[in-house]
């Protein structure tokens, strides 16, 4: 999967990563980037067609106001509050 985009930073698939029981995590079931706040909308499309169903977010809530995610379409959020 192409994980190159116009404004969204240090994307990668965390495909192959040890998970619990010895397993790993399935390639192109769990995304990381470097934020969504820069976003542009071609980016967020090429999200949303990749099937991107949740975003979690760790920032804390000044962050999160002061720098919002741009919203991927179908996509839940969740701030998950460090």
């Amino acid at each position: 999967m192409d994980l190159s985009f116009e404004h969204i930073l240090n994307a990668r698939d965390l495909g192959g990563i040890p998970a619990a029981c010895g397993k790993r995590i399935r390639s192109g079931r769990l995304f990381r980037t470097g934020g969504l706040m820069e976003a542009s909308s071609a980016d967020l499309e090429k999200l949303a067609a990749c099937g991107i169903r949740c975003v979690f977010d760790f920032r804390d809530d000044h962050e999160c106001a002061a720098r919002p995610d741009a919203p991927i379409s179908g996509a839940q959020y969740v701030h998950l509050v460090p």
